[in-house]
């Protein structure tokens, strides 16, 4: 009987960590989801030196997909002429309760306006 006990406390305490791990391991994916739409969105608008209804064109297009993350694009014309991107992302670990969001900020290379 106190065998079962033990066995069954175990179980108990196993699983709630399986699960935590579980969680822990679905933020990092989410987090690395992010920061590769991040870097994605960065090279593109660098790679075409400019951000305008084309380039969104091709930004819809690219094969990198991050389903929960919302991407912002704001440019600063007047100092610096860098286009900033934000992305924010949810982290959620349910077993402790846990709901966030993130946000991942990258800031892309002065912009030529030839």
């Amino acid at each position: 009987m106190k065998g079962a006990f033990e066995l069954g406390l175990v179980f108990l305490f196993g699983m709630m960590f399986v699960i935590l791990g579980m969680s822990f391991s679905n933020v990092i994916l989410v987090h690395q989801q992010a920061r590769f739409k991040a870097e994605s969105v960065l090279n593109i608008i660098e790679h075409q030196n400019r951000y305008d209804a084309d380039v969104q064109v091709l930004l819809d297009q690219s094969p990198v997909t991050c389903i929960v993350c919302t991407v912002t694009i704001t440019y600063d014309a007047l100092t610096t002429n860098r286009y900033t991107i934000n992305v924010a992302y949810p982290i959620e670990i349910p077993l402790l309760n846990f709901f966030h969001t993130s946000e991942i900020t990258l800031i892309s290379r002065p912009m030529s306006r030839s």
